[in-house]
């Protein structure tokens, strides 16, 4: 398989270069456990001649006999809330990744050309203090292809098993790449001229899922453009919520353009 363009990872993700505006909408379905309720016991007939007198809720909030069971058709109990779990964990973003975090003292390091922001970083690369380090998250299987390397086998250690993730990558044709250690991989996806970021610096989170993210704080992603000049597109790259989170905290900068 041919060598792909480095730039081949801009086409992976959202693309900021201009204003942007942004317009979340989300349609839920309510669902009326009173209603399921009443279409039950409109559709079973009770073992006694219903009591005329007695009122609708009455009537719903009775067992209702299915086979050997009971189906009790009051309000089911709701799950226990996030807020039971106790306060959520604030967890702290990591620095920068750019050419000058690695370049020797006696070379210049290579400006950055594209900006690629997470979210923020996950329990998994919270505990392992790195980006992305979920060997199931895409995120250095993809960017390794692009840049010529691996970051592992491959192989899930716990079922001796391929990855279907990595069955598409060049090294799985018959032209194996090498496998870098994360600071090696770090250091060639910054000398290809990529930053890494996140768009939140701080928050409080139960989890990793980027929609129970609360009281966050950002990153400061426009000193960061303007001590480098060089940053010609910024890159989204975890979806929905990294840019709904990067329009609500940068809106005025993408407004000036």
């Amino acid at each position: 398989m041919k060598t792909r363009s480095a730039l081949s990872l801009v086409s992976a993700a959202s693309v900021v270069s201009s204003p942007v505006s942004s317009r979340s909408s989300r349609r839920g379905v309510p669902v009326s456990s009173a209603g399921h309720a009443a279409e039950a016991v409109s559709r079973v007939t009770p073992d006694k001649p219903r009591d005329k007198r007695k009122t609708p809720d009455a009537v719903a909030s009775s067992p209702i006999k299915v086979g050997r069971g009971k189906l009790n058709a009051s309000k089911p109990k709701s799950s226990p809330s996030k807020s039971s779990k106790g306060p959520a964990p604030r967890t702290e973003s990591f620095s920068a990744c750019w050419a000058g975090n690695y370049a020797s003292t006696s070379a210049s390091p290579v400006e950055p050309h594209t900006l690629i922001l997470g979210t923020h970083p996950s329990v998994a690369s919270l505990s392992e203090n790195r980006y992305y380090a979920h060997p199931l998250n895409a995120f250095w299987w993809i960017a390794g292809d692009c840049l010529g390397f691996r970051r592992g086998t491959g192989v899930s250690p716990s079922t001796g098993k391929v990855y279907e993730l990595t069955s598409s990558l060049r090294g799985s044709d018959g032209e194996p790449l090498p496998i870098l250690p994360y600071p090696e991989q770090l250091a060639a996806f910054a000398s290809s001229g990529f930053a890494l970021w996140d768009v939140v610096a701080s928050c409080e989170r139960h989890g990793s899922l980027d929609q129970d993210i609360r009281g966050e704080k950002p990153n400061d992603v426009v000193s960061f453009c303007r001590a480098h000049p060089s940053v010609r597109r910024i890159i989204l790259s975890n979806g929905g919520t990294t840019s709904i989170l990067f329009v609500k905290h940068f809106a005025s900068w993408l407004a000036t353009g």
